[in-house]
């Protein structure tokens, strides 16, 4: 029987040493970005990876489709019809990617890549006078209206059907779908 040499005995102890200490500090790291995650990291590492995604609203609304931007206070889905839905982040109850793929624990900490607002986004279409749908915090049905005025904290609108024109306060908007130009 060959004895074994005690130098590499040694080795072999720190060799296996090292590679459960690697293994603590990746696991480690894996739970200090985990417990770092943000709504908004998450969203803008999905905005990236582009896979369809659904988001149920505080509404019960939900909407399909794929990820376009992330704002300082609401996404941008373009849904199966090709329209664009700007969702408040705050009435973001669950985000679900497309189930045939698989994706890890949360762990975005990043900020949104812009810094643009849903009263911004009101204010820079209203020169085209578009037809919108808006749901209000609290949920109800769309109000589908003309957008004819933008103010510091309320937009004038024409509703469908009546014509009746109608005050909305712009800190109300949970959903917002510009459906033409």
């Amino acid at each position: 029987m060959t004895e074994r040499d005690p130098f590499q005995h040694l080795l072999d102890e720190a060799r296996a040493e090292e590679a459960v200490d690697a293994r603590i500090r990746e696991r480690l790291l894996r739970q200090v970005a985990e417990g770092s995650a943000r709504l908004q990291g998450v969203l803008t590492d999905l905005v990236e990876q582009h896979p369809v995604v659904t988001v149920r609203c505080a509404s019960g609304n939900q909407h399909q489709g794929r990820l376009l931007d992330v704002a300082s206070d609401h996404v941008v889905v373009r849904n199966r019809d090709g329209l664009d839905v700007h969702i408040a982040l705050d009435e973001i109850v669950l985000v679900r990617p497309e189930p045939s793929l698989r994706f890890p624990a949360a762990t975005g900490d990043r900020t949104a890549p812009t810094g643009r607002t849903l009263h911004e986004v009101l204010t820079w279409v209203v020169g085209d006078r578009p037809r919108i749908a808006v749901v209000a915090r609290g949920g109800g049905a769309p109000i589908a209206a003309d957008l004819r005025a933008v103010g510091e904290d309320v937009a004038t609108l024409v509703l469908d059907g009546s014509g009746d024109t109608a005050y909305l306060a712009t800190a109300a908007i949970a959903e917002l779908t510009i459906l033409d130009t």
